[in-house]
């Protein structure tokens, strides 16, 4: 599988694909994207309808899924890993306005990660500044920043200049979301070469029993403890951006575990709780971020999650639908048809308590507890 390990971490040399070619949903098997033709008995969608039922009104106003074929969510991830590959080298190459202009010819699912790469490639002009950054994006685009900080603290990799960089930028929100890409690369550069075996890659099936074995490492190892929450080490993450890297951790381990949410959520497992609930958010942040399409995915996983995780998880949901809703929310609210009208009830209120916060993780305000 292509993707944004392979633009600047360089674990695997992949060809490129065709950038114009979307793909539709399949029939391929997915554990994470096993959606049926309503609501899940296990959702937590599925729970808050089952305890309205005693009302006539409420059991009659409930619109169930419609019918849904398995989404083919490791695909999903390629063909984003994609788009994201070739605006970076676009904008590396011709610059920021050749890339946009080439962005603006994608479905508007893809965009946000297609400026994501144009954002990726700001510090590899000469002159261009980390103060100057969010200025810039702005006029490209308006309506993901926060995805176009990840990008940058991306690709910033390890260099000396992390610290510096991170400091420069103008608004504390961007500073998270570089902190956010930070952990992104860590994990990749950490451990995305072992966790090869757990992707479809030049052709290759994925090794199961393989895969497994570098799962049970990562939770042994407490990794993103390691990566993000250490003060010492090679650019260690400053007091208050440990979980924003530890968020963007939980991103990468679902691209490194090909789209499959239960390998993704146990490599969060650690020895700081703080930092295994963002890591998780991280998690719920992607399965619904990359698809609000198909937002039951993200819906059934959240249903079969104990408390704590279904928390966590829920609060990376809110997080992705808001960035939607404020980035695009008439395609949001086509896409989230995928949904009952409980579970898009449900998604409003994710995106609602996520708009609340001071900060992301600001828990006592971000706090959501499931029914």
């Amino acid at each position: 599988m292509r993707g944004w390990w392979t633009a600047l971490v360089l674990i695997a040399a992949c060809s490129k694909s065709d950038p114009g070619k979307q793909e539709k949903p399949t029939e391929g098997s997915n554990a994470a994207g096993s959606a049926g033709s309503a609501t899940a008995p296990g959702s937590a969608a599925g729970s808050a309808a089952a305890s309205g039922s005693g009302s006539g009104s409420a059991a009659s106003a409930e619109t169930p899924r419609p019918p849904l074929p398995k989404f083919d969510v490791p695909g999903r991830l390629e063909a984003i890993g994609t788009h994201f590959d070739d605006s970076l080298a676009l904008a590396t190459k011709s610059g920021a306005d050749a890339a946009k202009a080439k962005c603006g010819d994608l479905e508007p699912l893809y965009q946000p990660f297609c400026s994501e790469g144009i954002a990726s490639a700001y510090l590899s002009k000469k002159g261009n500044a980390a103060k100057n950054f969010e200025a810039t994006m702005a006029k490209i685009d308006p309506g993901f920043a926060p995805i176009d900080c990840q990008g940058i603290g991306f690709a910033i990799e390890d260099s000396p200049k992390v610290g510096a960089t991170a400091k420069d930028l103008t608004s504390d929100t961007c500073r998270q979301s570089f902190w956010d890409g930070q952990g992104y690369y860590r994990a990749l550069a950490g451990a995305g070469a072992d966790t090869s075996a757990c992707r479809t890659e030049e052709g290759k099936a994925p090794d199961a029993d393989a895969c497994a074995k570098q799962q049970q490492a990562i939770v042994k190892a407490d990794l993103v403890g390691g990566w993000c929450g250490e003060k010492k080490g090679k650019n260690p993450a400053p007091a208050g951006m440990d979980t924003s890297c530890a968020h963007g951790a939980g991103r990468a381990f679902v691209f490194m575990f090909n789209g499959e949410a239960k390998p993704a959520l146990a490599a969060c497992a650690g020895k700081t709780p703080q930092l295994v609930d963002a890591c998780v958010s991280g998690v719920g942040f992607v399965l619904t971020f990359l698809l609000p399409d198909r937002a039951d995915v993200a819906f059934d996983t959240l249903g079969g999650l104990e408390t704590r995780q279904k928390a966590a998880f829920a609060r990376g949901m809110g997080r992705a639908l808001s960035y939607w809703r404020h980035g695009d929310s008439k395609n949001l609210d086509n896409w989230l048809g995928s949904l009952s009208s409980t579970e898009r009830k449900e998604a409003m209120q994710l995106a609602d308590v996520h708009d609340k916060c001071a900060t992301y993780f600001d828990l006592d305000k971000c706090e959501w507890q499931p029914k």
